[in-house]
C-alpha cells in the first residue's frame, strides 16, 4: 500500500515538476471547485490516476513583496519542542 503511494507521490511530483508558473496557474484555475471557507478555496484536479486537494490561500502583502522566498514570512509564534 504504502510503496503505490509513494508511486502515485513520485508521479505527480514529476508532472508538477516539469510545468512552469502558467502551467500550474492554469491547473489549479481549471481544477474542480469544491468548496469556498473563511479559509480560502478548496478545489480537486486529476494529475494521472490521482485526484489531488488544492487549497487556495491568499497571499499576503509580505508574501508578495518577496514571491521567491520558500521560508514563511508570517511572524508566527513559536513554540517550545520536548525532547
Amino acid at each position: 500500500m504504502m510503496t503505490a503511494r509513494l508511486d502515485d507521490a513520485r508521479a505527480v511530483a514529476a508532472v508538477l515538476g516539469r510545468l512552469d508558473e502558467a502551467g500550474v496557474r492554469r491547473l489549479v484555475e481549471d481544477a474542480d471547485q469544491t468548496g469556498i471557507g473563511i479559509g480560502g478555496t478548496t478545489k480537486t484536479v486529476r494529475i494521472g490516476a490521482t485526484t489531488v486537494f488544492v487549497k487556495q490561500l491568499p497571499v499576503t502583502d509580505i508574501e508578495e513583496a518577496d514571491p521567491r522566498a520558500t521560508k514563511c514570512q508570517l511572524p508566527l509564534p513559536s513554540f517550545p519542542t520536548t525532547e
